[in-house]
């Protein structure tokens, strides 16, 4: 797969958000050590809040800088408008989202249903289960494809100051960086949402850029080719003038 980023930027560790109700604290906590342990960065909201102008630039801050969003599905995070809000966010910026359960699958609601779960408890029911497995899995889920989803969170940013910045030309791609990004986009992984809106708009700005740029260029070289071939005419002329004049 195509990198976009520096060695330094792709050492970065990956940053996962952690979307959870207060009442799962100890899973949670667990969780995070857990996943730090193994070279994540991970990212809880351990603040009280609650839904207002003062919140969602925090949660848009939080979510959108993570490369992966992890939710703690239990009976209070699916009753938390706050953890709705943050699961809404996550999709709309296209960000990869991972869901793991700390309560049987009878007790989750049919429209919470999902066809693959990863458990993060102990059921006899389950064969297998423990949170020790479906760490395991997490890590798994985590590690895939986790360099296009960090190119993903890096174009994200790019976009978010070329748009909050006033969409000035010079935060635009260039065309080294449109073309990987292009490259990037058509290596997109079969279960990766289509791109959000904001980003294609991204790179059609980018893309009509460069080809101004390159028109600009064209007209410039037009512009001083016949400058120079009109001059080189004036002295062809003056040079065949001159040479007819009597001695």
């Amino acid at each position: 797969m195509t990198m976009l980023v520096s060695k330094g930027e792709n050492e970065e560790r990956t940053k996962v958000f952690i979307s959870y109700s207060r009442q799962d604290s100890a899973v949670v906590d667990r969780l995070v050590d857990s996943l730090n342990a193994k070279g994540f960065q991970t990212t809880i909201d351990r603040g009280s809040i609650s839904l207002g102008e003062e919140w969602l630039p925090r949660l848009q801050f939080l979510v959108f800088n993570a490369d992966v969003f992890v939710f703690i599905q239990s009976l209070g995070w699916m009753n938390s408008e706050i953890c709705r809000a943050e699961l809404e966010a996550a999709r709309g910026r296209g960000k990869r989202i991972i869901g793991a359960t700390v309560i049987p699958v009878v007790l989750i609601p049919h429209e919470h249903l999902g066809t693959d779960y990863i458990f993060l408890f102990s059921d006899s029911s389950i064969p297998g289960s423990s949170f020790e497995a479906g760490l395991e899995r997490l890590v798994a889920g985590l590690e895939e494809d986790k360099d296009w989803w960090h190119s993903h969170t890096l174009l994200l940013n790019r976009q978010k100051s070329w748009a909050a910045s006033g969409s000035p030309a010079h935060l635009l791609l260039s065309s080294v960086e449109l073309g990987r990004y292009k490259t990037w986009a058509a290596a997109r992984p079969r279960d990766a949402p289509t791109l959000p809106m904001e980003l294609h708009d991204y790179l059609v700005a980018s893309d009509t850029s460069i080809l101004e740029r390159s028109k600009r260029r064209e007209l410039l070289i037009w512009k001083l080719s016949t400058a120079i071939f009109g001059a080189l005419c004036v002295l062809f002329v003056a040079f065949f003038l001159y040479s007819k004049l009597p001695p």
